[in-house]
């Protein structure tokens, strides 16, 4: 398993793989992104922001 996060690891950092972002919301909103995602409105990765 290693192995594999140094590789995923390389890739990014070399722009051969980009996460798709659609949403950030900070974390005093996580219940309205657990609603989003169990209702299937998104596709892609949303990403709760600390601080």
């Amino acid at each position: 398993m290693p192995m594999i996060a140094t590789g995923v690891s390389l890739m990014v950092r070399d722009n051969k793989l980009r996460p798709t972002v659609s949403r950030v919301l900070p974390l005093t909103h996580v219940a309205e992104m657990h609603q989003l995602i169990e209702a299937g409105h998104t596709r892609r990765k949303m990403v709760l922001s600390i601080g």
